[in-house]
């Protein structure tokens, strides 16, 4: 009974390990990069030199008169890192994660 136990508790250790290792570190090395890269990003920046900084958003969304890209925060963050564009696709704001 208790190698069954010790066996079923290793096992369990083990695939808490790889989750941590496999799924969240590699979202929260990205999320950390967003933040750094975030800084980079100025007001008057083309789209294109946005996502050569960044990468590709998690989300975007179409406003009136321009986009809006969303971009992963850290973990415990309220909100994240949303850089919004105007209709000739310039940096207008950037919003950094609470």
């Amino acid at each position: 009974m208790k190698r069954k136990y010790l066996f079923g508790l290793l096992t369990f250790i083990l695939a808490v390990f790889l989750y941590s290792l496999f799924v969240i570190v590699p979202k929260e090395r990205e999320a950390r990069e967003n933040v750094e890269n975030s800084k980079k990003i100025m007001i008057g920046m083309s789209l294109r030199q946005v996502v050569k900084i960044m990468g590709e958003p998690d989300n975007k969304a179409n406003e009136n008169e321009g986009m809006t890209y969303y971009y992963k925060p850290p973990a415990f963050s309220s909100d994240g890192i949303f850089i919004s564009f105007d209709a000739e696709e310039k940096v207008q704001k950037v919003f950094y994660y609470d």
